[in-house]
Formats: structure tokens, sequence, C-alpha cells
């Protein structure tokens, strides 16, 4: 379990970094620059542990490996709390600053010493001589076996696109000469015997629409209504605002639309579909995205350490390649869905891992009270 959340650094924490404000310490950071802190983190915090944490803590209560590791647990899970709480405000339309996923990283590094060095230096010790490999290789197969779990929770929790299913059903059918011709298809969608309320998939790879679904007029409208508030107040409605703003729309059956905002940029109006059933592959619905203008270069400490211009876009113009500056392009952009979606959205999926560390923290409790070390040295 431990594994199946730190591997995240590298995945869901990067895709959270893009959605907050990465200005920090004068710098303003990438996305995929925040994790290199874990190493920075580890160097730091090893010294600190050895020669002042773990004697501080002595004085108070013996620490054994499991105990090291149980509390090891314990920061992890506050880890992912501190990432749930700052998906919180990005799933409100905030922007919380880097420095905050730089503290859980803070927190995730000092897990780490204290879980995957002490469970080294435990899975070597307590095995016999004879097994001292075959049992290291049940530690390293913990990692493989923690993203197996993520990939497996990413997977049960994506939800499928019935339009997609029935085009690849469609297009099976074809023709073998027919398959790969851009063409229009009309899909049956949930009801054939509602004309209204097919899917129409436009497979030409410069269709601007590429899926049209029922009550797509609908969508629309409520579009136009979220974008005409966006260019007023420079941001999306929050969830409040944006159901206020929709109240009294109607889908293509006749029920209410909804609205939720994935982050300040983006936000997704939608449908439950034919079913009438939240969260399924008959769920149909547009997303908003807002363009994100370049922010102001600010004068920074560092600027002494960069080139005026660099090398790429210095050696562009001498070759005469430098890309003009064209237009800005459209404020908004806005796709159409069927499906596709995820279970677990937003807040709610660090929040599932979070409970599920903290469970194996309390559940590595009694494992570490009764077990009964055993030392078995090389030259014993």
């Amino acid at each position: 379990m431990f594994w199946a959340l730190f591997d995240q650094t590298g995945s869901t924490w990067i895709f959270q970094s893009q959605d907050m404000d990465r200005n920090f310490l004068g710098f303003n950071w990438l996305p995929s620059q925040i994790q290199s802190l874990n190493s920075v983190f580890v160097l730091t915090f090893i010294p600190i542990f050895s020669l002042v944490i773990y004697p501080w803590v002595e004085k108070f209560c013996p620490l054994s490996p499991l105990r090291k590791m149980g509390a090891g647990f314990v920061l992890m899970a506050a880890a992912f709390v501190l990432v749930s709480f700052i998906q919180v405000e990005i799933d409100g339309g905030g922007r919380p600053n880097i420095a905050w996923q730089i503290a859980a990283f803070a927190l995730l590094t000092a897990a780490e010493i204290l879980v995957s060095i002490v469970a080294l230096e435990f899975a070597y010790t307590q095995s016999p001589k004879k097994m001292k490999s075959f049992i290291m290789c049940f530690y390293l197969a913990a990692v493989a076996i923690g993203n197996f779990l993520v990939a497996g929770v990413n997977h049960y929790i994506r939800i499928p696109s019935a339009a997609e299913e029935q085009l690849a059903a469609h297009i099976g059918a074809m023709p073998e000469d027919w398959q790969n011709d851009p063409r229009t298809v009309v899909l049956p969608g949930y009801d054939r015997s509602d004309v209204d309320g097919a899917f129409i998939r436009r497979l030409g790879k410069d269709e601007k629409v590429p899926l049209q679904v029922p009550g797509q007029k609908a969508l629309n409208r409520a579009a136009q209504i979220l974008i005409s508030h966006a260019e007023k107040s420079g941001r999306c409605p929050d969830r409040e605002t944006g159901a206020e703003l929709l109240s009294g729309m109607e889908d293509h059956w006749g029920r209410p639309l909804r609205y939720l905002t994935l982050n300040s940029t983006t936000a997704r109006i939608w449908s439950a579909g034919g079913d009438g059933k939240w969260n399924t592959k008959w769920d149909v619905g547009v997303i908003l995205s807002m363009a994100v203008p370049e922010p102001e270069k600010k004068a920074s400490w560092l600027d002494k350490l960069h080139p005026e211009e660099p090398w790429l876009a210095a050696r562009k113009r001498e070759l005469g390649l430098a890309a003009s500056k064209g237009g800005a392009g459209e404020p908004f952009s806005q796709s159409t869905f069927s499906g596709g979606q995820v279970r677990l959205q937003g807040a709610a999926y660090f929040w599932f891992f979070s409970t599920l560390m903290g469970a194996t923290a309390i559940l590595f409790i009694p494992v570490a009270i009764l077990y009964r070390p055993k030392n078995y040295l090389q030259d014993s």
C-alpha cells in the first residue's frame, strides 16, 4: 500500500500541480520539476533523522524497525490527506500555491525514510542466511504490487463511452475497405426508437465537432451562458453559481443539467443520459476549457543565471525559422463527451487512497506489537 501511494508522485501529483500556482521562491516551476525535491529532502532528512530525531525519540520510547515503519505509514497517510485538501481547493476553482504540495513532499519523504530504508534493513536482517535474496525479492515485489493496485483502481473507476462502443461495433460490421474512410456515422444511442436520441460521430481528422449527443443544442446553450459569465469574471463559475445559472435547463430527456468545476479553468456540464443514472457510460455533456494566458514575467534573482534568449530560440532566429506570433486563439474551447469519465473525480480519488493508507497504518499496529524479531546476520 505504501508504494501504491508513493509512486503517484510521478503521475497524479504532477497532474495536480498543473492546476496550481507554481511560482515559488521567485521561480516558476514546471509540473515535472516538483518531484525532484524528493531527492533533496532525502539527502537532508537522513542525517536529521539519524542524529536528531531518532536519539530524541529514544529517550521516551524505544524505536524498533516496525515502530518506525508504522510511523512512516501514518506520515504517508498525512501527506495524502494534505494533497486531498489541496485538490478540494482546486475542485472549487482555486489555484493554491505549489508550496502546499512541496510540504506534502516533505511528509512523503519523511515517510520514505521511515519505511523504505528501514524495511530494506529489516528484510535483510530478519531473513535466514540462505533466504536473504529470496526475502529481498518480496520487498522489491511490493513496489510492483503497489503499482498494480493503482492500475487496477484506475481501470475500475474508468467509465466506458457508449458512443465509442457503438462506433467500434458499427465499424467492425462494415466492409474492410470502408473501415478507414472518414465518414459521418449515426449510432442508435440508448433507445433505438428515439430518433433524436442518436449519437452522431464524425470520423474526419479535421472535424471541429467529432461527436454530437442527444440534447446537443441544450448543452450548447448552457455552455454559452457559462462562457458569458466567465468572460466577465475571468474564471469559470463556482459550483453554486454554475448551478444557479443552469437552473431550469433540461437535457433531451427532460432532466436537469448538472454543473461541476474541475479546476479554475475547466468545467463540465452533463446529463445522466438515457438510463437516468449518473456516472455511467450513457452520461453525455460538454467540457469547457478556458485558455490560460501566459503569466507576466517578473524579475527574479535567478534571472542572472538565465541567458537573455534561449539557445533554441536564438538558433531558430539565425535560421529564419522563428515562429510568428499569431493570434492568441480562442479564449474558450468546448468538447462533447459520452461517458469516458471516472467514478472517483478530483479530491475523492486522493481521499480514497488516504483512507486505504490510514487503514493500513491501523492494521499494522498489532503486527508491530506481536512480532518478535530475530536477527540473522551474515557472520552468525
